[in-house]
């Protein structure tokens, strides 16, 4: 269960888990493929930066912020103790940071919008624009699996039969 190669696949199940919105199981696998090859490897190997790197997006995308950082720190530190370049951690840092980055940004940009249909229409306009803000956000976020695999199956029985698929309805 140790062996590198397996290893490596469950770091890439982990990312997987992750970009499912799984967040969770992702960091639970992240969490076990790290603790292996500290064991295996040793605390300073570049595949423990990795694994620090990733578990540490995840802790950022499940909103624990404070592990998040200190994470994505020692992998840093474990990039530098190998001479290599943290330049990708320091780059994807800012650029999602949430009090500088794109997150501060769209903050920003979302309450300047607020603010300004506040003044104009009264609170229940501003329930409306929020509301559709709020809608598309959840919109970013992939729908489930089992949604995706019914979507094709209903779109392939439509091609076999030839017909358009809201005609299945």
């Amino acid at each position: 269960p140790d062996h590198p190669h397996t290893l490596t696949a469950r770091h890439h199940l982990a990312r997987l888990l992750d970009a499912q919105g799984r967040y969770q199981e992702s960091e639970a696998q992240h969490r076990q493929v790290l603790a292996a090859r500290r064991r295996t490897l040793g605390g300073e190997h570049p595949d423990v930066a990795a694994s620090l790197h990733n578990l540490a997006h995840v802790l950022a995308r499940a909103s624990k912020l404070d592990e998040a950082i200190s994470t994505y720190r020692e992998a840093i530190d474990t990039l530098r103790y190998y001479g290599f370049s943290p330049y990708f951690i320091e780059l994807h840092n800012t650029i999602d940071n949430a009090s500088t980055g794109h997150t501060a940004i769209a903050r920003e940009a979302i309450k300047l919008h607020l603010d300004e249909i506040l003044a104009r229409g009264g609170d229940a306009l501003v329930k409306q624009h929020w509301e559709r803000v709020w809608t598309g956000f959840r919109a970013l976020k992939p729908p489930p699996r089992s949604f995706v695999d019914s979507m094709k199956n209903v779109a392939f029985g439509a091609f076999l039969r030839k017909k358009e698929p809201a005609a299945l309805y």
